[in-house]
Parts: structure tokens; sequence; C-alpha cells
């Protein structure tokens, strides 16, 4: 009789830590999913900026008096730009 009452502790114990178990990994996959989101907004935000940049650049390559020469400061910002 002592063994069935040994066995229950025993499961009792197993319960337990599987409910531990089970705690860890539901935190994880709720972190992963928050990185998961927070990943997802940060590449939204790159695409619009990459966006806004491409039409910019294209409204200052297609400007009237484009060949003209630019302001020594200009072209230092340019190359910077532009390498």
């Amino acid at each position: 009789m002592w063994f069935l009452i040994s066995d229950r502790n025993q499961n009792r114990v197993d319960l337990a830590a599987a409910q531990v178990s089970t705690a860890i990994a539901e935190l994880a996959q709720e972190q992963a999913a928050e990185t998961a989101r927070i990943h997802r907004a940060h590449l939204t935000c790159a695409a619009d900026q990459a966006r806004q940049f491409d039409a910019i650049r294209n409204d200052f390559q297609s400007m009237e008096g484009c060949d003209a020469p630019l302001s020594p400061w200009l072209r230092a910002t340019a190359d910077r730009l532009w390498g």
C-alpha cells in the first residue's frame, strides 16, 4: 500500500513539473509573438522610409537645372549621400 502513496506523490511532483514547463513555454511563445510583432512594425517603417527616400531622390534627379554646378555645401551633402 505504501507504494501507491509513493506513486501518487511522484505523480503530483511530475504534474507540478509539467505545469511549470508548460507555463515557461507559454511565456516564451508570448515573448516570441511580441518580438515578431515589433519586427514586422520595424520592417514596415523601414519600407516606408525607403519609399520616401526613393521619391525624394527621383524628385531631386528630375528637377530642372539638375545639371547646374552645386554649391560647395550641396556638393559635400551629395558626396555623403551618394559617395
